[in-house]
């Protein structure tokens, strides 16, 4: 049984409903009318039902095609109730007139009124009887049933729907009062519960109060003494009161100082000291800390970090004060070794040549040096939510990515690709990747190293290999013994052909001919021109 919380849906519709009493309103509504009526919540249970129709519980019910006509009348019937509507008049598949009506209490709907079944006409007995003969319905008792099914006139309809209506409001108010009664039932048990309670713990407290109080004093130097920091305890006057055996060992002149002024004690000062949390306690009644030197014989040795707590008594009035004293003397050594080492690490990271970053597991960049924002073009801000995708060219990003899954699974791995920039700029990069594990968690620290002066030597290297491949790839070298006529100095080639000399070997290299006339045969052919004279003075 839902009893939870005082509000409409704590409580079921049975719960609200005085289920006897509406069981005989509506067994009286069934006999006056004919007309059965019926309560179901919105899980579909009956809480209420007077006498249903024989055609429906004997026939309709039990058909599988009928049956589920019947469901498909329920639920466009809760659905049109649930729509706002005060109530709805609806004709099921089967040939029957139900109509519906919401039960809504305090805003909230938890179920709803049904009456039916009934007709507006005269039903049409040929479909009643093709509906028996289709689903295999005993023919005679299913027209018998059919006829139990009351003709009911709109006017009588309208009554039993203003009915209905008021019906679901004596429903609402039924609810409404028993749920302000349930709720005032349930306050009360409540803070009966919670003053119950209440004593129970003051009975305890007042009891462990006792056993304390008779414990106190020795509770108290047990507790002072096994603390293993400081504990001083001080009057308003900022006199020591009571100390415990750490404070001792701090200062062993305290075995003669108790009642002396803290700040003469501890500090050897004639003044309060100006950063003091046991002045502020007292003034704010609240926990004041902060770090004082450590002094022993006028001379710092370290630092304390100090805790004032104000002490109120039952009337309210601060009566002092308790200090709660740590060494912490190793502790700034350590901070201060691991700043000086933090700054070391940041200088070495931002002296670091190229890109530096280090990244986890689902890619979210952790430390990263500048060189990153200035390369990028893109600030801290920005990188700290970006992925490291982001940052490679769309063409190198499946080849990068297999890299990373490579270092995360124990591997070191170097891999080109081209870094995008802001810009949109695309920069030849070579990207190092380690593997290093903290407190079981894996992370890439990477190095990325500008390489486009490389790549663009390499690239002319590749187009100078190219060019003279192309240029080897044009010359045609004559090698070999070549047949050549004795006379008139033919070559004969591959095929059996005789060429020119000068054809063969233009055909064959790259050769270009000039032709002239040496000085022989310019006096042999041309003996009249006198030719030869002029070439022989040149």
């Amino acid at each position: 049984m839902r009893m939870a919380n005082s509000t409409a849906d704590s409580l079921s519709l049975k719960e609200l409903l005085d289920i006897p009493e509406l069981r005989d309103l509506s067994k009286s509504f069934t006999q006056v009318t004919g007309i059965p009526t019926a309560v179901m919540d919105l899980d579909g249970n009956v809480l209420l039902t007077g006498q249903w129709r024989s055609i429906c519980t004997n026939f309709h019910r039990q058909h599988p095609v009928t049956s589920a006509r019947c469901r498909e009348s329920d639920t466009a019937l809760a659905s049109r109730v649930e729509n706002g509507e005060k109530y709805t008049l609806y004709k099921c598949k089967n040939g029957l007139v139900d109509v519906a009506a919401p039960i809504i209490i305090k805003g909230e709907h938890l179920g709803n009124l049904f009456i039916g079944q009934f007709f507006l006409d005269p039903p049409d007995v040929g479909f009643f009887s093709r509906q028996a003969e289709e689903f295999g319905f005993d023919k005679e008792a299913y027209l018998q049933a059919l006829s139990d099914v009351p003709v009911l006139s709109v006017e009588k309809i309208q009554q039993a729907i203003k009915y209905l209506t008021n019906l679901t409001g004596v429903f609402a108010a039924m609810g409404k009062d028993k749920l302000e009664l349930y709720t005032l039932n349930r306050h009360l048990e409540n803070r009966i519960e919670e003053r119950t309670t209440d004593l129970k713990a003051e009975i305890k407290v007042r009891k462990k109060t006792e056993t304390e109080l008779q414990q106190s004093k020795k509770f108290l130097g047990s507790v002072f003494n096994a603390i293993q920091d400081g504990i001083s305890v001080l009057d308003r006057d900022l006199n020591i009161v009571q100390v415990n055996e750490v404070m001792y060992q701090w200062y062993p002149h305290l075995e003669t100082a108790i009642g002396e002024k803290c700040y003469k004690v501890y500090h050897g000062r004639t003044q309060p000291c100006a950063v003091c949390p046991a002045l502020r306690s007292l003034k704010t009644r609240k926990m004041e800390r902060d770090e004082v030197p450590y002094t022993i014989n006028d001379g710092i040795i370290g630092t304390q970090e100090l805790f004032s707590f104000p002490m109120v008594d039952p009337a309210g009035k601060v009566k002092g004060v308790v200090e709660y004293v740590r060494d912490i003397s190793e502790r700034k050594r350590i901070e201060e070794q691991v700043k000086a080492e933090k700054r070391f690490s940041e200088s070495l990271i931002k002296s670091l040549p190229g890109i530096m970053y280090i990244f986890d597991q689902s890619g979210r960049f952790l430390r990263w040096n500048k060189n990153l924002e200035d390369v990028s073009g893109y600030s801290s801000e920005q990188i700290g939510c970006m992925s490291p995708f982001d940052f490679i060219a769309m063409e190198d990003r499946i080849l990068v990515k297999k890299s990373i899954e490579k270092v995360f699974q124990g591997g070191r791995v170097n891999v080109e690709a081209g870094f995008q920039t802001a810009r949109g700029d695309v920069i030849p990069y070579l990207f190092t990747g380690y593997r290093f594990d903290q407190e079981s968690a894996n992370y890439l620290v990477g190095v990325g190293l500008d390489i486009s002066v490389r790549v663009k030597v390499e690239q002319e290297k590749e187009a100078l290999i190219q060019e003279l491949q192309g240029t080897l790839s044009q010359i045609k070298q004559l090698s070999g013994l070549l047949p050549i006529c004795a006379s008139c100095k033919k070559i004969r080639d591959d095929k059996g052909y005789w060429n020119q000399i000068e054809s063969y070997i233009k055909k064959h290299s790259e050769a270009k001919f000039s032709h002239g006339i040496c000085p022989e045969c310019a006096r042999r052919l041309y003996p009249d021109l006198k030719l030869w004279n002029s070439i022989d003075s040149e």
